[in-house]
């Protein structure tokens, strides 16, 4: 109140720092305290401007530019972190000068932090954790190929608006040892929608085994299953993984693969686009807003390091299986029994 009366402008400018929006909790709660709190504290007719640099996907900031009922202006200082072009303010930035200030950051391991401060998109760096020239498409003989399938799965039983959600990914691994990534499932599930979605992805794909976390809800879940398994005369494998604290470990073999370029995509199906566009927001320092499909495709990952590398032989029929093991060119024409 000024003068007992309530103020008509509000101006805000740099209101959240780093350390703030790495948690989720601390960004709703700030998001909370701005609309219901400051904001109220306008007269009727009042307007509020707030200014900044978009310090996370899930930021006030990018919130109020997803706002219909909010004008927004976007700035940056030129199209993206590889692209000069469309610069924002050549007489005072040049390209030269930007190469140099994006080259400071580089050296200093923060190329995130240039993105953050010239781009307004922290993601758009040569060090995002997973990046975009790294997800490569799915060839119709990569579909046609033989693979040993297995499933990851990243459980939340919820069906609240702002829960976690149950991710299971499907992949499978070839001969050459490439993984393909074919079908994605995420959704806010109770228990029992869970159960009867492993079910159905057992009865589609026949994978090998399902990859599970140890923990709180497979605690829960686990004698559920089995008994479902004993009713429905349904058994599949299942695999217990303990998880690691943090999501950057978590999701370490991922990263190595990917960059390696050892993943391929079915970038042709309805679910890619929002699959990698959440897998591309992971920066592995501070929480996403959306993580589950990410977290599913890691323990996808992580799991298929426990099995073995994958054969010609491992797709052969019982009976071609038999005569290779029996074959004497594989003994030097020696016999096991006489030694001739």
């Amino acid at each position: 109140m000024w003068k007992g009366k309530r103020p008509n402008l509000l101006v805000g400018d740099d209101m959240e720092d780093d350390e703030q929006v790495e948690n989720k909790e601390r960004r709703r709660k700030f998001s909370r305290w701005f609309f219901r709190a400051a904001k109220q504290a306008l007269s009727r007719v009042g307007r509020a401007r707030v200014h900044g640099t978009i310090l996370h996907e899930d930021s006030l900031l990018s919130h109020l530019r997803k706002n219909e009922n909010w004008k927004h202006l976007f700035f940056k200082a030129h199209e993206s972190f590889d692209d000069f072009s469309n610069p924002l303010w050549p007489e005072a930035w040049p390209q030269s000068a930007l190469r140099r200030r994006r080259q400071e950051f580089i050296a200093e391991g923060d190329s995130a932090g240039y993105s953050q401060e010239f781009l307004n998109d922290p993601r758009d760096n040569s060090e995002a954790y997973l990046r975009r020239a790294d997800f490569l498409p799915m060839q119709e003989s990569d579909f046609n190929a033989q693979k040993t399938i297995a499933v990851g799965w990243d459980f939340a039983i919820s069906k609240a608006d702002y829960a976690n959600r149950t991710s299971c990914t499907v992949g499978g691994k070839c001969v050459n040892n490439l993984l393909h990534i074919f079908d994605q499932r995420v959704a806010r599930l109770d228990a029992l929608e869970i159960i009867d979605l492993m079910f159905q992805i057992e009865e589609e794909h026949s994978p090998s085994v399902h990859f599970v976390e140890t923990g709180q809800i497979w605690r829960a879940l686990s004698p559920i299953i089995a008994k479902e398994m004993q009713i429905r005369d349904t058994w599949f494998a299942i695999q217990e993984i303990t998880p690691v604290a943090d999501k950057a470990s978590r999701a370490r073999a991922l990263q190595k693969r990917h960059r390696a370029k050892g993943i391929r995509f079915a970038m042709s199906a309805d679910w890619y686009p929002a699959y990698e566009d959440e897998l591309l927001r992971f920066t592995g320092n501070s929480e996403a807003l959306l993580d589950d499909q990410l977290d599913s495709t890691a323990l996808l990952v992580k799991g298929f390091e426990y099995l073995s590398e994958v054969e010609e032989e491992d797709f052969e029929p019982e009976e071609e299986s038999e005569m290779r093991r029996h074959d004497p060119r594989r003994s030097g024409g020696r016999s096991s029994v006489t030694g001739y």
